[in-house]
């Protein structure tokens, strides 16, 4: 039994703000032709899912990122990924511990006037029988702060990264509502936001202009150039001291810009990007 509120992947107590599971039984009802009902409703396949977020405490939350989503440490991304055991507890000595699970995304957020933050999305697959106790969550490790924060020489007012591993639950077989196996049905992406300045224009160039603007003739050469570079990240702790993390993208290129204003308000302007992701670059987590 649970004696502590909150969640645990495995055996590590997680500091988040708040969690949430869903279960589908998926049920199945027989077709009636004389009836206008459903006589019959049998169970289905087994689903769960849930997120939880928590402010972003590198030292914890880095090595889930890395093995749970990214499939392994220091740059690139792997086939496999790690699976744990994720565990929703209560005040009342409740718990519900489920098995076999994986995190398919997580959101890293850093906005002007705030704390960063984390979002996880899982799935698993099978309710255990017994259920794990909850370890106390760690707030020993500080969370990184916006006024410590340092995007390469970019004046910006927030950044996102979003790191998503499409998993589907669907390895089903005769015999069993489970699945199998947790499958990737498509491709690892790395992307995000970032919100510029008021008074930074240069990476909307990048978005507006792609170099090709005076070769207008079909057979001249182009370049369509979207690429940016590569980009760096650094977190330290509240107090400034202490280097807590390193986010290193080896090569990212622009998607979208979004710009809009209302009434005498400032231009608000963000630009979408993508990163390459590879088997041995892509991003890079770093934790002195």
């Amino acid at each position: 039994m649970a004696s502590i509120r909150g969640l645990a992947l495995n055996s590590t107590g997680i500091a988040i703000t708040d969690g949430s599971y869903q279960v589908n039984r998926n049920l199945i009802s027989e077709d009636a032709a004389n009836i206008p009902g459903e006589p019959t409703i049998y169970g289905g396949i087994y689903n769960v899912s849930g997120a939880f977020s928590a402010a972003y405490r590198p030292q914890t939350l880095n090595t889930f990122i890395e093995l749970g989503i990214l499939g392994k440490s220091g740059g690139g991304v792997a086939d496999t990924f790690t699976h744990y055991d994720i565990t929703l507890g209560n005040e009342f000595n409740k718990a519900w511990t489920f098995a076999s699970c994986a995190l398919t995304s997580c959101d890293i957020s850093m906005q002007a006037g705030q704390y960063s933050k984390c979002n996880f999305e899982w799935i698993g697959t099978y309710k255990k029988l017994s259920d794990t106790t909850i370890p106390a969550a760690d707030y020993t490790h500080e969370p990184t702060m916006f006024y410590n924060a340092y995007l390469d020489n970019m004046k910006c007012r927030g950044i996102t990264f979003r790191i998503d591993r499409p998993l589907a639950a669907d390895d089903t077989i005769l015999g069993s509502e489970y699945s199998q196996t947790l499958v990737q049905t498509d491709n690892l992406t790395i992307g995000g936001t970032i919100t510029l300045s008021n008074a930074d224009y240069d990476m909307m160039d990048n978005v507006l202009y792609t170099s090709d603007e005076g070769a207008w003739n079909n057979d001249e050469a182009k370049n369509n150039t979207t690429l940016i570079g590569d980009l760096t990240v650094k977190f330290r702790n509240p107090s400034g001291t202490v280097d807590l993390c390193q986010i290193y993208l080896d090569e990212i290129h622009v998607q979208d810009l979004n710009v809009s204003v209302t009434g005498m308000q400032r231009f608000e302007k963000t630009v979408e990007w993508r990163a390459i992701t590879t088997s041995s670059s892509g991003i890079t987590f770093s934790v002195p």
